[in-house]
């Protein structure tokens, strides 16, 4: 029989045992990445993901058998490693898979709480640092949507800038001389997005039998319009344009200018704007009143795009750029949603019911669950704990003076608040609310990050004045 030393020495033993995570192993899967075309079919998808699935599970599991042997230090030192080459492996599955996974993995960096240390910085990458795809393998893209680059540009930089979960940009410069990012979609992305949906919807066949089957269709719905949006860049242009003339006069606030000559479905031709991103804006260790000023800035630009009957749903880090001259760039418009009449006068509504009394609180809760007086009877746990989120998203609207994001109680409490949520049974909601939590939440971790101090009951009354 084997000893309990050579049981433990046969485990799976993750690479960090021996060392710890470098650089250079990221460049590596960057690398590899970029020479890998994105798999369009759903089974060849589906495995990715139930690969990725039984890898970390395999890891957990040979984690928790060796820490029946280990002293406490080493136990917590094999847990952090753990949970570092399972971001990794995430990393690269959801870097290679691209499309609607990725996306997931952006929405998993929204909640800092709920996931294991490492996981957060790692999968953030996915913002605005995900492994570009090889020039050699979106050439055919920009070729067939635009013709030669060397008719169309002086210069092409053929390194991408930056890289995301729909496509990447490339800086370049027009024949008369202006600078321009030109947003190249992946080949094939719009297949991978439909291929997972239908693979999320196989997934969802359990759930439709339920009797509230027919708000499950329209969550998914909700979903599955704002990702065919992303990948429609003509959609984006429009986007831009609207978005575009609400800042013309604001010089805090800088949004690219469509050139629609160099722009497709497939490529977005912008002018360039110049800052530091979201990671190298930190890196610099700015002032207080730096970290304000451009939180205030980032509240702003989103409260009037509301303003004007449109949500912006993508308030991630990788969308925003941080100017030398203390202006904000607005870069990415791909997910932009538009109110029609009667989602507009909700939210109308939503606005008084935050400025009322409890029970305005209550009713329109009521109405946001879709909620009839006899479900709030039989359900009054989920009345009562969207009535607390409703508080809860409002009250730094209501709060007068700064209210300091930095303040990590705040993002805890709406942590622990959307765990109690996932737990509940409840699935019929208004669906344009899909986005307008997925907002309310993303606000707030992203100014936590930045630690920033913002006025917003002032702000917003600014901004109705203007």
């Amino acid at each position: 029989m084997p000893t309990t030393a050579e049981l433990l020495a046969a485990l799976p033993a993750d690479e960090p045992q021996a060392q710890p995570c470098h650089v250079e192993e990221l460049e590596q899967i960057f690398h590899s990445l970029a020479n890998r075309p994105v798999p369009t079919g759903s089974l060849r998808r589906f495995c990715s993901l139930g690969g990725l699935s039984a890898k970390l599970s395999m890891a957990y599991l040979a984690y928790w058998i060796r820490s029946w042997y280990q002293p406490s230090e080493a136990r917590q030192k094999d847990l952090f490693e753990t949970h570092l080459r399972s971001a990794i492996n995430t990393l690269e599955t959801m870097g290679y898979l691209r499309g609607a996974v990725a996306k997931l993995g952006q929405l998993m960096t929204c909640f800092p709480d709920a996931m294991p240390e490492g996981f957060v910085d790692m999968l953030s990458n996915l913002h605005f640092q995900a492994p570009p795809m090889h020039y050699a393998l979106i050439r055919e893209q920009l070729l067939s949507e635009l013709g030669d680059p060397k008719d169309i540009f002086d210069e092409f930089d053929e390194t991408a800038i930056a890289a995301a979960s729909i496509g990447q940009v490339h800086r370049a410069q027009l024949k008369k001389g202006q600078q321009v990012a030109v947003k190249i979609q992946y080949p094939g992305i719009a297949r991978t997005i439909r291929s997972d949906l239908r693979n999320l919807k196989t997934t969802m066949r359990p759930f439709l039998i339920n009797r509230d089957w027919q708000a499950i269709e329209q969550l998914f719905d909700e979903v599955r319009t704002g990702l065919e949006f992303e990948t429609d860049y003509e959609h984006e242009a429009h986007n831009l344009h609207n978005c575009g003339r609400l800042f013309a006069d604001d010089e805090d606030i800088v949004v690219p200018q469509v050139y629609e000559s160099f722009s497709t479905r497939r490529v977005l031709t912008m002018s360039f704007v110049e800052g530091l991103t979201f990671e190298e804006f930190l890196a610099t260790n700015p002032s207080q009143p730096e970290r304000d000023h451009y939180g205030r800035l980032i509240w702003k630009a989103v409260s009037r795009i509301y303003s004007n009957r449109m949500l912006y749903t993508d308030a991630h880090p990788g969308n925003f750029l941080f100017m030398e001259d203390g202006q904000l760039g607005f870069v990415d418009f791909g997910n932009v949603r538009y109110f029609n009449d009667e989602e507009w006068q909700y939210h109308l509504d939503g606005v008084k019911a935050r400025e009322g009394s409890k029970e305005n609180h209550i009713a329109f809760c009521k109405r946001s669950l879709m909620m009839k007086d006899e479900d709030a009877k039989k359900h009054p746990e989920m009345l009562n704990l969207v009535v607390e989120g409703f508080d809860l998203y409002n009250e730094p609207l209501l709060y007068e003076g700064a209210f300091d994001y930095g303040d990590p109680e705040y993002l805890q409490r709406m942590s622990e608040w959307l765990a109690r949520g996932a737990k509940q049974q409840w699935v019929k909601q208004e669906p344009v609310n899909l986005f307008s939590h997925r907002l309310n939440f993303q606000i707030p971790t992203l100014l936590f990050q930045l630690k920033s101090r913002v006025n917003v009951a002032q702000l917003i009354r600014d901004e109705s004045e203007s």
